[in-house]
């Protein structure tokens, strides 16, 4: 639903969470430092100013999210019109309008004459998304929308909770956060979303360096791809981190000759790939951390945590999972017998969870990858759009990620017979208890991320409640897809 309404320009907030910011901003004023502080911005924002002073009005409306922050309390928070917006709020700040060499008269000029905007008010967040999206197209020399580069795309859809695809914005995102001693050298260099994508969508790159099939294939939560990405920056950064130097994928390929390959993985996934050893796990017991004494466990190393140990977990006994699979077969075997092997041992079974649940997802989405791209689905789907979907995916690389896990739920929709449709509701309800929807990729990413940091070897808390939901949410998904593989 939206309407449309003269909003007073008090009452209007800009969004801190803009996708021409390249992160969440904390205050009105950080997101006038961004607005004006940009040399090439600032030059359109002087334009857009005299414009709109020698009309005395703002001539589009502004889209504007009504945001319930208390039952009959509302925020108004402008998703377009920005720019337009922080020419009325920077009066509240006169060091900005100093510092930028802003034109007094004119800001006095709008604040005198202008105390409301024309707004088209949102009620529904998707919505106003999708308005503010066909937007930006064009800017006509900073008068209009000012068009999103492509990396305010890709902050759009990571706000909205979609899936990004450039490497660029995958590595940018990941220096913003990481804070390993041996990244910080990259981390103050790094820039420039298009050159990184530049280096990495070179096949020489993914393929030759990183032996992957495709550039959709690096894995951020990989710690090998992590130092590998690092030391090719490290070589690129060095020589003076411009474009021209890797503008052909000969360059590239020439600059970094030298930087030794990734080796792949065998054809079999195992326990190895996930690097499992289970004499290195720290054990959280009544509240004290101990270490087992293995000499060569490091001390340093943080596992998983928890303050509850009695999680319920891996009880799948006769939960009718029919896989021709043996690897997968194997594992859960052992692990429906797990309880009683270490029964005395509880944490452990805990620790152990997460590497489970994303091995056996592993196992199970490369078979339903692999069913699909046969043509075996052809028949019972509606349409195909999951062969698009399900790109393959190397062996060294965890095929548990949010597209793939979305995409299956999705299949449930796909199906040609009324009868199974019906059959593949029931997972759809019970993964939809624990929040995971089509809609929802946050909660998917969610479950995914807690999956990988553990894997990875960083320290996580994770409560019995959600290791519960993660052994739920991780058994219907193998149920929905060998009994997908299995349909006739």
């Amino acid at each position: 639903m939206h309407y449309y309404d003269k909003m007073n320009i008090n009452k209007l907030t800009l969004w801190k969470d803009n996708a021409r910011y390249s992160k969440t901003l904390d205050s009105e004023e950080e997101c006038l430092e961004e607005l004006f502080g940009n040399k090439n911005m600032n030059k359109k924002q002087k334009v857009l100013l005299n414009d709109i002073f020698l009309e005395t009005d703002v001539i589009e409306n502004l889209i504007v999210y009504k945001n319930e922050v208390n039952k009959n309390e509302f925020q108004y928070i402008v998703l377009d019109g920005n720019r337009r917006l922080s020419l009325f709020k920077i009066n509240n700040y006169p060091e900005l309008i100093k510092k930028y060499d802003l034109d007094v008269v004119k800001l006095n000029h709008l604040k005198d004459n202008i105390k409301s905007i024309d707004c088209k008010i949102y009620d529904d967040l998707g919505q106003a998304y999708k308005h503010v999206e066909f937007r930006h197209l064009d800017e006509q020399n900073g008068k209009g929308t000012v068009k999103w580069a492509s990396e305010n795309k890709d902050r759009m859809k990571e706000i909205q909770g979609k899936e990004v695809n450039s490497i660029g914005f995958k590595i940018l995102k990941f220096y913003e956060v990481t804070t390993k001693p041996e990244f910080q050298n990259v981390k103050k260099q790094i820039k420039d979303k298009s050159t990184l994508d530049r280096i990495f969508d070179y096949k020489d790159t993914y393929n030759g360096i990183f032996g992957l099939n495709n550039k959709n294939e690096y894995d951020l939560y990989n710690y090998d791809h992590q130092k590998k990405i690092n030391e090719l920056l490290e070589k690129f950064y060095d020589i003076g981190g411009k474009v021209a130097s890797v503008y052909t994928a000969k360059q590239s390929r020439e600059l970094f000759s030298d930087v030794t390959s990734l080796e792949k993985n065998d054809n079999q996934i195992s326990l190895d790939d996930l690097n499992i050893d289970i004499n290195d796990f720290k054990i959280k017991e009544d509240g004290v951390t101990k270490v087992n004494s293995n000499e060569n466990v490091d001390k340093n190393k943080n596992h998983n945590q928890y303050t509850i140990k009695d999680a319920n977990l891996f009880n799948w006994t006769n939960k009718g999972i029919k896989s021709q699979n043996s690897l997968l077969n194997y594992y859960l075997k052992k692990l429906i017998n797990i309880n009683q092997i270490l029964s005395n041992d509880k944490i452990l079974i805990m620790d152990l969870a997460p590497y489970f649940y994303r091995l056996l997802l592993d196992i199970a989405i490369r078979d339903i990858t692999d069913f699909i791209f046969k043509g075996n689905a052809d028949s019972i789907l509606v349409r195909d759009f999951p062969k698009e979907a399900f790109n393959t995916t190397t062996q060294g690389v965890s095929c548990v990620n949010t597209n793939k896990i979305n995409n299956i739920i999705s299949i449930c929709d796909e199906l040609r017979k009324n009868e199974h449709k019906n059959a593949f509701n029931t997972y759809k309800k019970e993964l939809n208890k624990y929040g995971l929807t089509v809609k929802n990729t946050k909660s998917i990413d969610k479950f995914v991320n807690d999956l990988n940091i553990v894997v990875h070897g960083s320290s996580q808390t994770l409560s019995k409640q959600t290791l519960e939901n993660y052994d739920a949410i991780t058994l219907i998904l193998i149920q929905l897809i060998y009994n997908f593989i299995n349909l006739k």
